[in-house]
């Protein structure tokens, strides 16, 4: 038999986690604060990624498309944390769409495990696809998971009827196989005049009617899509994918990138003396990691959520110093904001922390 939390008052139904404990012996979701969301259903949309449609309690905050959502699960009594795109659907459910990772512990968890009746803890909505100008072409550029956000994106932009400006998505997978919503997706191609969709495959042998062979190629697209001058690009994918598009960045009207996957710091040598202002401490930290790498392995706790550049829980002031962006691949100095997970120091830094 489950035992109810102990606490100074155990019976007090304004205690809290006690309410929390009774209320979810009626419904797995309900709380008198935390933001939980049943799991109603489950579907496979590709060979390794599975769709969870989730029914969010009155506590889950509102999550614009193409924004991300921490999901938290325990595993064998620990609490993991991941953040995945969710979206909106019709009844006012969730759908968020999960990638089977090699070896990942939440990943390979929630493809095996998580089913029906279980629930699942939701964090605060964070990213910035969402803040577009719905009168600009819109060119989505997404590889593997980087789908999710786009898939949320366009199933709003394109089921509403004001939205008359162009919308092009190119999705790049290694197997077709491996393409998630791609029937919608050309359905969608087929309906809407104003949305073109091209899938790129680049382990396939042969190709159907409509596919394009090959990785991403930045002069390519720079010589060869009509009005790119005047397109807002979003791009979301693995960290290689994001950093091969850089190059169109100088060619668009406005550009907004984020990656699945931790960032990769750049090869260097030596380390840079970090100091923490706050704290009063200096530290070494290697040159070839990032600031949150970095300073983790000289000993400092610093908050963080995402670790790839999304959720702005590792960010804090640089006071003085240069800083490197690893997927724009931007440099920063003397005052102003840094992620610490997507940043390494490229000379000696202050940080208020």
């Amino acid at each position: 038999m489950a035992l109810m939390p102990q606490q100074k008052n155990r019976f007090s139904w304004w205690n809290t986690e006690a309410a929390d404990f009774w209320l979810q012996h009626v419904r797995p979701h309900w709380s008198l604060s935390r933001a939980y969301a049943l799991v109603k259903a489950r579907k496979k949309v590709a060979a390794d990624a599975v769709a969870i449609e989730l029914q969010p309690n009155r506590h889950v905050p509102l999550c614009h498309p193409g924004q991300h959502m921490s999901v938290v699960v325990t595993i064998d009594g620990v609490r993991h944390k991941r953040y995945y795109s969710p979206t909106q659907l019709a009844n006012g459910n969730l759908l968020i769409t999960v990638k089977r990772v090699e070896g990942g512990r939440v990943s390979e968890w929630i493809h095996d495990v998580l089913t029906s009746g279980q629930t699942v803890e939701l964090g605060e909505p964070t990213g910035a696809f969402h803040q577009l100008d719905k009168t600009q072409p819109l060119l989505l550029l997404a590889a593997g998971s980087g789908i999710t956000p786009m898939y949320s994106l366009l199933t709003h932009l394109l089921a509403d009827s004001l939205h008359q400006a162009p919308v092009a998505l190119h999705y790049w997978a290694a197997k077709r196989e491996q393409l998630c919503f791609v029937d919608e997706f050309r359905a969608w191609a087929e309906t809407a005049k104003n949305f073109n969709f091209v899938p790129y495959l680049t382990q396939e042998a042969t190709l159907l009617e409509g596919e394009q062979q090959g990785r991403f190629q930045a002069q390519e697209f720079i010589h060869g899509q009509d009005g790119l001058a005047e397109a807002q690009v979003l791009v979301c994918g693995p960290f290689g994918f994001v950093q091969s598009t850089q190059e169109l960045q100088p060619h668009v009207a406005a550009w907004h990138s984020e990656t699945h996957q931790e960032a990769q710091a750049k090869d260097a040598l030596g380390t840079h003396s970090v100091t923490l202002v706050k704290s009063g401490k200096t530290v070494a930290v290697a040159a070839n990691k990032t600031l949150l790498e970095g300073l983790e392995e000289a000993g400092i706790e610093v908050p963080f959520g995402c670790r790839r550049g999304i959720c702005n829980t590792c960010s804090c002031q640089r006071l003085e110093g240069t800083t490197e962006h690893l997927v724009s691949n931007n440099t920063a100095s003397g005052d102003g904001v840094v992620q610490l997970c997507v940043n390494q120091a490229v000379s000696d830094i202050h940080l208020n922390l």
